[in-house]
């Protein structure tokens, strides 16, 4: 079975690339020969990672004929990249292969339907959240019965399981890319109080999460992604960042929670770093209780069976033809997307080189200030 998934960009260790990633790398060792599709990477990000283990296609006019894949899978409406120059009875012949499309954010443009496509070719479609699902209703069938895939956590962080009890945290970890100011002054309480705590993001150190982080943590302060690691390794989550967030993480406000994948958004409550201190110093019963049983939804493989059963599944007919002229102007679309993300990007690059290069003059200027003192 060979499958191609697609993706917008790998840039960070963060959402979508996660999603992606571990998908591939589920679908592998499930037994999937796994190519992928990304146009956008960052030099050498991922080169450690990916190896010679999967193909990945840089353009949308290198993507091999859709018929030579038995599956499709699709983020950030990648299809409509390449559509228009593939040919159209390996979109819509009784050979094409089965499309599972999943929409990561009821926000982002990157993660709206192509819909005169979509509607057609998808053989499911996924939401990471209530909140996403809810927000696509309205575009009729198939958006109005979309399954929540709500970004399921890889086996391996099952290993991190270890018994925690209620009382005095000891460890701290804090898995963030944009830490409010609030939460960095929390945490220098918390050390000076004796908790130990690890940081893990862009403001400090980006890596990937790995099922040790975990085990050797009594809690995560996150939101999103590393939630759903956290349930996996039974380790309790206490839910804050950029939008605030409602705290520890219990049976009482899981569903709430995780209508609005673990965001925080669901009560978007700012505190005080005190009240941080005080809410992260005692570990909880009810927190140990949300997270001492995983539910299968968060269980990456149940998605991999569930998407190789759709596969399976089926039926070997012709879909309903839609004109060239929509695919192309639905690649106009995206290519558009495509170009203000690259130039955001560059500006991006431009600032943070002319940010580095400022912070050295200044680092002269103070040294010559004080020599001439």
């Amino acid at each position: 079975m060979k499958a191609l998934l697609c993706t917008h960009h790998f840039d960070t260790w963060s959402g979508s690339e996660l999603v992606l990633l571990e998908l591939a790398e589920a679908l592998n060792n499930a037994g999937w020969d796994v190519e992928i599709f990304c146009p956008f990477q960052r030099d050498g990000f991922l080169d450690a990672v990916l190896g010679t283990r999967f193909y990945v296609y840089k353009s949308a006019e290198d993507v091999a004929d859709l018929t030579g894949f038995e599956l499709v899978y699709i983020q950030h409406s990648m299809h409509s990249r390449f559509l228009a120059v593939q040919p159209m009875s390996s979109i819509f012949g009784v050979d094409a292969p089965t499309f599972v499309y999943n929409h990561l954010s009821p926000h982002e443009p990157f993660e709206s339907p192509m819909t005169a496509s979509e509607a057609v070719l998808a053989d499911l479609v996924c939401a990471n959240s209530p909140e996403t699902a809810d927000r696509y209703k309205p575009l009729g069938a198939p958006f109005d019965h979309m399954i929540v895939m709500p970004n399921p956590a890889p086996m391996e962080f099952e290993s991190a399981r270890r018994p925690r009890y209620p009382g005095r945290l000891k460890r701290l970890l804090v898995v963030s890319n944009h830490v409010p100011p609030e939460v960095i002054e929390a945490i220098t309480l918390l050390q000076d109080e004796g908790v130990v705590v690890e940081r893990v993001g862009m403001q400090h150190e980006s890596r990937r999460i790995i099922p040790s982080d975990l085990a050797l943590t009594d809690a995560v302060l996150t939101i999103g992604k590393t939630v759903q690691y956290a349930l996996r390794a039974g380790c309790p989550v206490y839910i804050y960042d950029h939008f605030g967030g409602g705290g520890w993480l219990t049976p009482a406000g899981f569903a709430s929670a995780e209508a609005t994948n673990f965001s925080g958004r669901d009560c978007a409550q700012t505190k005080t770093a005190q009240t941080l201190r005080e809410e992260l110093s005692e570990l909880p019963p009810k927190a140990l209780e949300a997270v001492e049983n995983c539910p299968e939804r968060f269980c990456l493989e149940y998605w991999v069976e569930k998407i190789a059963q759709t596969v399976a599944s089926k039926e070997k007919k012709n879909a309903p033809a839609i004109p060239i002229q929509a695919l192309e102007l639905e690649k106009k679309t995206v290519d558009h997307i495509d170009f203000l993300f690259s130039e955001v990007r560059r500006f991006r690059t431009a600032y943070q080189r002319s940010s580095a290069k400022n912070k050295v003059l200044r680092e002269q200027l103070e040294k010559f200030k004080k020599a001439k003192n």
